[in-house]
C-alpha cells in the first residue's frame, strides 16, 4: 500500500489506519472505502480479488482489535506539516511529519483525507541546507530538495527533520519493554497509539502532545522523560516498575471518578488537554483517595519522594496497592463513575466485584508483583541429565536424558512424576552461580547422534553442571526466565523477560574504582552484557560487546588473587 517514491509521483498511497473496509464487486473489481471516498481496483482474476480483499479487511480488523479506528489524519499528531514547494517540479505540496516516515499530499484537503501521494522513510537519511529557503533531505535512495514559504519555515523544518533522525538513531530497546505491557501501547490521558514519553512518578506512559502539557505542570508534580532518548534515565528496575504496573492499574488510581463526557480523546486541542491534565494532576479531581496521604500535595510529594529513593519498585507498588485496599474495606469512600474504564484502554474492562475493584485472579500486574517478592513457581516436565555431573562442553546425546516432572518453588525439585511426592534430588538458589540457555542448530547430516537442541545448563558450587533438556524454544525461554528470576535480584528481572544467552554472578572491578572488588550479576544478551549490582551503593551499567577493543584471558599465576580473570576494554573507555 506504500510504495517507495517514483518519479515524480506515484498515484496516490492510501493508508490502512484511514481504511473502513474492502469488498468485492463484479467484473473482478473490489472497493476500498475510507470515510471520504471509495476506490474501486480491478484484479487479474477472481482469486487474486478475493486475495486482495481477504488480506485488506483481516488488517483493517486486526487495527479496530488493537483500538485503532479510522479517523482523519490531525496535525496535533505530526512533529511538523505545512505546505513545501518541491524543487524541479516546480509544484508545492502539503508535508507531514510522523515518525518513522514524512508523507507528501496534493493538498492539506487531501492529507485531512487520508489520501497520500508519496511517503519518505527517514530511516538513514540525512538534512542538508541549501541556499535562499531551500533544504534537502537526503535517503539511501533519493535526493528531496525541499524550498520553504520562509526562512523561518526552513529552519522549523530543518530542526523538525534534526530531531527526528536524532530519535530514529537511538536503539528502542526501553520503550519496546514497557511496550510489552499491553496498556501501556495507549497513551494514559488521551488513549493515542504507541506514546513514547512517560511521567516517572506519576507512573503513566504517555504521548507526545500529552508529554508537553505534563513538563508545563512542572517537576514537583510531573518528571517526564522520553522513552527513546533519556537514556540514562531508564534503569532496569523503573523499567520494570513501568511493565509490573501499567497504564490500566495506574489509571484506576488517577481516573477512578473520571466521568465519560470529561475524557481526553487523540485528537484533543492542547488547550483542552492543558485543562484535562490539570485537573487529572494538579488538582487530583478524579483519583482515588488514599489512606496515607490526606491531600493532593502530600500524594505527589510521597511519589517523588519514592522514585528518588531506595527499593522504589516496591514503594511505588504498594502506594497503589494501598489506595485501592482502601477502597475494598470502604466502597463508599468513593464512586467509580461508569464507562471510566474506556479512558483506560480494552486491556482493563475486567469482571469487577460489588466494590468496583477487580478480582484478584483478575490483576495481572498485582501477580507479576508477586512473583517478584514471593518465590517464583513454575513446573512441568524437561529431560534431566543423569549419571555423574560433568562440563557442558561433553555434549550428551538423548540418551542420557531422562524426562522428570520438576518444580521451581523454593528450591528447583526433581520428581519421576506429577504425583510423586519424594523428591528424586534438587538444587538450593544459594547453589546456583549462573545459568546457560543454549538453542543449537539443528544438524541436517546423518550420523550425527541426536541431541537436545533447546537445552539448560545449571552451573552449581563444586563445579557441579546440571543440564536440562526442553521440547521446544517457547519452553526454554518459560524455563529461563523463571530460573533466572529465581536466583536474581528484581534489577535483573526486566531483562529475563526477553531471550538471554547467559545470567549468573561474577566479581569485578572497574576503571571508576580499580582497586575494589564488586559483586554484581551479569546478564549476556546478544550483543550487550548487562551489569546489575548485587550490592547496595553499585550503578547498573552495559558493556557493548561490538565496541570491544580487548577480550583477554589472564591465567591464575599471573594474577595476585590466584585466580582466572577475564579483561574486556570497551572502545572510549
Amino acid at each position: 500500500m506504500a510504495p517507495a517514491c517514483p518519479e515524480p509521483y506515484s498515484k496516490g498511497v492510501i493508508p490502512l489506519s484511514m481504511i473502513e473496509m474492502a469488498r468485492s464487486t463484479k467484473d473482478n473489481k473490489f472497493q476500498v472505502l475510507t470515510s471520504h471516498r471509495i476506490f474501486v481496483f480491478r484484479a487479474e482474476n477472481e482469486a487474486q480479488r478475493n486475495e486482495w480483499c481477504s488480506t485488506l479487511q483481516k488488517k483493517v480488523t486486526e487495527q479496530r482489535l488493537g483500538g485503532s479506528q479510522p479517523r482523519p489524519a490531525n496535525t496535533a499528531h505530526c512533529q511538523k506539516s505545512g505546505t513545501l514547494e518541491l524543487k524541479g517540479q516546480k509544484s508545492k505540496v502539503f508535508a507531514a511529519l510522523t515518525l518513522p516516515e514524512m508523507w507528501l499530499y496534493k493538498s492539506e484537503q487531501f492529507f485531512k483525507m487520508g489520501i497520500g501521494i508519496c511517503l519518505i522513510e527517514m530511516r538513514d537519511s540525512t538534512i542538508r541546507e541549501a541556499k535562499n529557503r531551500s533544504f534537502e533531505l537526503i535517503t539511501p535512495s533519493k535526493i528531496f530538495s525541499f524550498v520553504a514559504e520562509s526562512e523561518r519555515e526552513k529552519r522549523e523544518w530543518m530542526q523538525a527533520l534534526q530531531e527526528a533522525m536524532a530519535e530514529m538513531l537511538y536503539d528502542y530497546e526501553v520503550a519496546e519493554k514497557i511496550w510489552s505491557n499491553k496498556a501501556n501501547k495507549y497513551c494514559a490521558d488521551c488513549w493515542a497509539p504507541s506514546p513514547d514519553w512517560a511521567s516517572i512518578n506519576l507512573c503513566v506512559v504517555i504521548c507526545k502532545q500529552c508529554a508537553g502539557q505534563h513538563r508545563s505542570l512542572g517537576s514537583n508534580i510531573s518528571k517526564v522523560q522520553s522513552l527513546k532518548l533519556d537514556t540514562s534515565v531508564w534503569s532496569n528496575e523503573i523499567v520494570q516498575l513501568f511493565i509490573v504496573l501499567g497504564n490500566d492499574r495506574a489509571n484506576r488510581f488517577w481516573a477512578a471518578r473520571l466521568p465519560v463526557a470529561e475524557g481526553l480523546r487523540p485528537d484533543a486541542s492542547a488547550e483542552q488537554r492543558r485543562d484535562f491534565i490539570s485537573r487529572k494532576y494538579r488538582e487530583g479531581r478524579y483519583r482515588l483517595p488514599h489512606p496515607h496521604h490526606a491531600t493532593q500535595e502530600d500524594v505527589l510529594q510521597a511519589l517523588c519522594a519514592a522514585v528518588a529513593g531506595p527499593a522504589l519498585l516496591k514503594t511505588i507498588l504498594q502506594f497503589f496497592s494501598s489506595s485501592e485496599g482502601g477502597l475494598a474495606t470502604d466502597p463508599a469512600a468513593c464512586e467509580l463513575a461508569p464507562g471510566a474504564d474506556l479512558w483506560w484502554g480494552p486491556e482493563s474492562k475486567r469482571p469487577r466485584n460489588h466494590s468496583g475493584i477487580p478480582h484478584s485472579r483478575d490483576l495481572g500486574p498485582e501477580g507479576v508483583y508477586n512473583e517478584i517478592t514471593q518465590p517464583v513457581t513454575h513446573s512441568g516436565y524437561l529431560y534431566r541429565a543423569t549419571g555423574p555431573p560433568r562440563h557442558p562442553s561433553a555434549k550428551k546425546s538423548k540418551e542420557d536424558f531422562q524426562r522428570t516432572w520438576c518444580s521451581l518453588e523454593r528450591a528447583l525439585l526433581f520428581f519421576e512424576t506429577e504425583k510423586c511426592t519424594e523428591p528424586l534430588g534438587h538444587v538450593e538458589s544459594g547453589d546456583l552461580i549462573s545459568l546457560g540457555v543454549s538453542r543449537a542448530q539443528a544438524l541436517a547430516s546423518p550420523g550425527h547422534t541426536e541431541r537436545f537442541r533447546f537445552t539448560l545448563e545449571l552451573f552449581l558450587t563444586g563445579e557441579k553442571v546440571q543440564q536440562l533438556g526442553t521440547d521446544g524454544p517457547e519452553t526454554l525461554q518459560s524455563w529461563a526466565s523463571a530460573i533466572g528470576k529465581w536466583f536474581t535480584p528484581v534489577s535483573c528481572h526486566c531483562l529475563l523477560g526477553y531471550e538471554f544467552q547467559r545470567v549468573g554472578q561474577l566479581r569485578y572491578k572497574c576503571m571508576l574504582n580499580p582497586e575494589r572488588w564488586q559483586q554484581a550479576f551479569f546478564i549476556l544478551q546478544k550483543a550487550h552484557l548487562f551489569i546489575c549490582p548485587a550490592e547496595d551503593g553499585g550503578a547498573e551499567d552495559s558493556i557493548n560487546l561490538r565496541r570491544l577493543q580487548e577480550l583477554s584471558l589472564v591465567p591464575p599465576m599471573e594474577t595476585p588473587e590466584k585466580k582466572e580473570l577475564l579483561i574486556l576494554v570497551e572502545m572510549g573507555r
